[in-house]
């Protein structure tokens, strides 16, 4: 019993440790928490282009692509407001032109309108995240999870959600799900091993991390999150080893050492992690703010979950309905 207990306290005081050490690597970013990728966990949205801000040229006609399709979607939503399919495109595009205030605002009306929509909460429900509407996000992402149809992008959501509201077995429930649903994204793998590192588990976090750097080709927001959950296990070299592919060598120290300071771990031996051939050209930054995302970076960020996978919010720009 006395052993049970010991275990159990250690567990709750390492789940404690790599927290507040995740929180504080965040809030030392400036990392807006968004559990990133297609998922949508990394809920930064990219400004607008050049092109796109440009205003129409004489004739009225839009610059561009993406400015058309918003045009035609924003007359047919403005023609019947109650057209469901007319909302979520439009605000879609208005996501993607970087308005997600207006899309999201858009998406409110219609959801007065169509409240049992799953395709409206799910878009719905992954923008509020984006926001930082977290229980809302949540709520709406509830309703949009179909048992019978289930899209990998809104579980993945939901679990960043639950990460953000610091609910960890929960979301680690619902990433686990996402990750049987869409094995082949790294985002998903990335941001149920952060959640494993947050809910206490950082060896499992690391089992997981590593098989995402190796299917992802290293990346380095991988890279970064497996240097965190090392060093959340006093792995302290090879973190700072892991660390120095990606950044600065003096960086990659200083943030082991800031990590080291918060989770008060005896180093412990660990295994050796090849290094690249040209470290010394990579950028100095410091830990990664967001999780990332399938084709794109969430954020628990530095430990950063991915908002893409968890199914952030869809970057398909819809089409303008062809001419007749």
């Amino acid at each position: 019993m006395a052993g049970t207990s010991g275990k159990n306290a250690g567990k709750r005081s390492t789940g404690i440790a790599a927290r507040l050490a995740v929180l504080a690597l965040a809030a030392m970013t400036g990392a807006c928490s968004s559990l990133s990728e297609e998922t949508g966990l990394d809920l930064m949205a990219s400004a607008p282009s050049a092109q796109d801000k440009r205003p129409a040229n004489e004739g009225g006609t839009p610059q561009s692509e993406l400015g058309k399709a918003t045009e035609y979607w924003g007359k047919e939503y403005s023609k019947d407001p109650s057209n469901t399919s007319a909302a979520i495109s439009y605000a879609k595009n208005l996501k993607a032109l970087g308005n997600k205030q207006e899309a999201f605002n858009i998406l409110a009306q219609a959801a007065q309108v169509s409240p049992d929509s799953k395709e409206l909460a799910a878009e719905y429900g992954r923008l509020a995240l984006d926001l930082e509407k977290v229980s809302l996000a949540a709520e709406l992402l509830e309703v949009a999870d179909d048992p019978m149809r289930p899209d990998w992008r809104v579980v993945s959501a939901r679990g960043a959600a639950m990460a953000k509201l610091g609910r960890y077995k929960d979301a680690v429930q619902h990433l686990e799900r996402a990750n049987m649903l869409a094995p082949e994204q790294v985002a998903v793998q990335n941001n149920l091993a952060l959640a494993y590192a947050m809910n206490g588990d950082p060896a499992k976090a690391e089992t997981l991390m590593r098989q995402a750097v190796a299917r992802g080709g290293g990346t380095a927001k991988t890279k970064q999150n497996l240097a965190l959950v090392l060093g959340l296990q006093g792995k302290y070299d090879e973190a700072t080893q892991v660390g120095s592919t990606v950044v600065s060598a003096d960086i990659a120290r200083e943030n082991t050492s800031m990590l080291r300071q918060m989770v008060k771990l005896d180093p412990k031996a660990s295994q050796p992690f090849p290094a690249p051939a040209a470290i010394a050209s990579a950028p100095a930054q410091s830990w990664p703010t967001q999780v990332q995302a399938p084709a794109a970076p969430v954020a628990f960020k530095p430990a950063t979950i991915d908002n893409t996978s968890t199914g952030a919010w869809d970057a398909t720009v819809v089409s303008a309905a062809p001419a007749r």
